[in-house]
C-alpha cells in the first residue's frame, strides 16, 4: 500500500505515478484525520448521505456552485 511507504510516490512504482506526475494530488505519507475531523464526516454522512436515495440535479448543482459537471442529471 503506496500510503504507508514514505519513498512511494518518489518514482514511479507506483502504477506509474509520481509526485510529480500526481501535483497537488499526491497523497502525503503519513497524514491522517485528525479525531474530530473523523467526527465531523460521520455526522455529515449520517445527516446528509444515510438512507437518502439518489442525488438530484439541484444538489449536484449547489455542491459543486455551478451547473457545470451536473450535465447527466438532465
Amino acid at each position: 500500500m503506496p500510503y504507508f511507504d514514505k519513498s512511494a510516490y518518489a518514482d514511479d512504482r507506483c502504477y506509474g505515478a509520481s509526485a510529480q506526475t500526481l501535483g497537488s494530488l499526491a497523497p502525503q505519507p503519513g497524514v491522517s484525520l485528525r479525531a474530530n475531523e473523523i467526527d465531523a464526516i460521520v455526522e455529515y454522512v449520517l445527516a446528509q448521505v444515510k438512507g437518502r436515495g439518489k442525488i438530484t440535479k439541484a444538489e449536484c448543482e449547489a455542491y459543486f456552485a455551478s451547473p457545470a459537471g451536473c450535465e447527466s442529471f438532465d
